[in-house]
């Protein structure tokens, strides 16, 4: 948005996940900004003129490269679209497959090649969702497992502390102890 506004442009309106007011208020780059905080989503608003302005030239990235760096980093394309799904709940492979116009097949022997796969990318993205839910201590961890698909907390429990070496519970603590 910077390019077409200018490096000066303020977002007129933002609205957070977060419900931190203190540090986000203090940002100077929010400074001017009316901020919405608990939202579903994160996003600012762009006034409608803008959206009608062409990037400069020289901005404008070779797509060819950005592809052939996707074409490169496989999983990470995927890890950044299971990501943005898990939001709406957990993808089946199926609905990732559709979001990137691909088959389910082409996508498990493209992370397969790689060492990887659709399981592994769904499991990340779910422990990096359940650290961003424990942090922000809007969610039970009930809630956080559900959420996360899991049929019951013990279920979670025993996933979280395979990814992180301890219980949501120390996790949290030692979250709030940062803060503190």
């Amino acid at each position: 948005v910077r390019l077409v506004a200018g490096p000066d442009w303020r977002p007129p309106l933002v609205f957070l996940q977060t419900k931190d007011a203190s540090r986000v208020r203090e940002h100077h780059l929010l400074a001017e900004s009316s901020i919405r905080f608990r939202n579903p989503i994160t996003a600012f608003e762009i006034p409608q003129a803008l959206l009608a302005r062409k990037l400069p030239t020289l901005s404008i990235p070779d797509p060819r490269r950005n592809y052939d760096r996707l074409e490169h980093d496989f999983p990470t394309a995927i890890r950044l679209i299971v990501d943005g799904m898990l939001n709406e709940g957990i993808p089946k492979v199926a609905e990732v497959a559709e979001a990137v116009g691909g088959s389910v097949r082409t996508i498990q022997r493209r992370l397969a090649e790689v060492g990887s796969s659709y399981s592994d990318i769904l499991q990340a993205a779910k422990m990096r969702s359940a650290n961003v839910l424990i942090t922000r201590g809007e969610f039970s961890l009930a809630e956080i497992a559900h959420k996360l698909g899991y049929s019951d907390q013990a279920h979670f429990t025993r996933a979280f502390h395979r990814w992180n070496g301890m219980s949501p519970r120390q996790f949290r603590n030692s979250q709030k102890s940062d803060f503190e």
